[in-house]
C-alpha cells in the first residue's frame, strides 16, 4: 500500500481520484488547496503525488520542489493549454508523468500505478497465471484485478515467498496475526484461506493456485 497525496481545488477531481486509489489499496490523503498540501507534506511521507494545476501553476511548481526532498513521483494534471507552456512543468521520464484534464478517476489511478511499478514501489510476486504486489495489496490476472484485505495480502505474501513449502495454520497465526504458540483459531486461517480463494478465482479463472495439504497446511507451487 502507498501513501499517496492528491491536491486539487476541484472537489469531483478530488473524489474521483481518491476513489480510484483507495479502491486499489492505496493511503490517500486529499489537499483542497496548496496550505493544505504543504500541511501534509510536514506530516506524512509520500510515496506519490498527483497535483493539479486548477490550484495554480505556480503553487503546483512549488509543491513540486518541496516533493523532490521526498524523492517520489508526481503525476500532473493539466489544462490542454498548460500542457504545451514551455517550462510550466519539469518531466522526468520515470519520475513525473503529464495527464490533460478532464480525465477519469480510474486513469489517473493506472497511470500512478505505472509509476509506482516504475520506481520500484510496488514489488511484483507471481502465484499462478496471477500477479501480486505487496506494496498496494493488488491481485491482477487474465480476468481482471481486486484488492485484496491487509490480512489476505500478508497471508498470499507469506506463501509466495515460501512457494513449494508446506505452510502450516500455526506459522500463519504466528507470521500473520503474531500470535504466540497454541493460541488463535484455525478457523480465523480457514475462512481468510477461502477468501483469498475466490478472488484468485475471479482474475485468475480456476486455477487452484492455494493448494490444501491435508493434515499439513498450504503451499503454492
Amino acid at each position: 500500500m502507498a501513501t499517496i497525496l492528491i491536491a486539487s481545488c476541484q472537489l469531483f477531481l478530488l473524489q474521483a481520484v481518491q476513489q480510484a486509489l483507495m479502491a486499489l489499496g492505496h493511503q490517500v490523503v486529499a489537499a483542497a488547496s496548496p496550505q493544505e498540501a504543504i500541511s501534509v507534506l510536514g506530516t506524512l511521507t509520500l510515496d506519490a503525488a498527483v497535483l493539479s494545476t486548477d490550484l495554480g501553476v505556480p503553487e503546483v511548481a512549488r509543491l513540486a520542489d518541496l516533493l523532490k526532498e521526498q524523492n517520489v513521483p508526481l503525476l500532473f494534471l493539466v489544462s490542454p493549454e498548460e500542457r504545451w507552456l514551455p517550462g510550466t512543468l519539469t518531466f522526468h521520464p520515470r519520475s513525473n508523468e503529464v495527464l490533460v484534464r478532464p480525465c477519469p478517476g480510474p486513469e489517473v489511478a493506472r497511470h500512478l500505478s505505472q509509476l509506482l511499478q516504475e520506481r520500484g514501489k510496488e514489488e511484483l510476486l507471481t502465484v499462478g497465471p496471477a500477479s501480486f504486489y505487496p506494496a498496494s495489496q493488488q491481485l491482477k490476472g487474465p480476468y481482471g484485478s481486486i484488492g485484496l484485505t491487509g490480512t489476505e495480502a500478508a497471508i498470499l505474501e507469506h506463501l509466495a515467498r515460501h512457494r513449494g513449502r508446506i505452510v502450516s495454520i500455526r506459522e500463519l497465526l504466528q507470521q500473520v496475526w503474531g500470535y504466540p504458540e497454541d493460541a488463535g483459531s484455525p478457523d480465523v486461517v480457514r475462512t481468510h484461506i477461502r477468501n483469498l480463494r475466490h478472488k484468485l478465482r475471479q482474475v485468475a479463472g480456476d486455477n487452484l493456485i492455494i493448494q490444501t495439504v491435508a493434515g499439513k497446511g498450504y503451499r503454492i507451487s
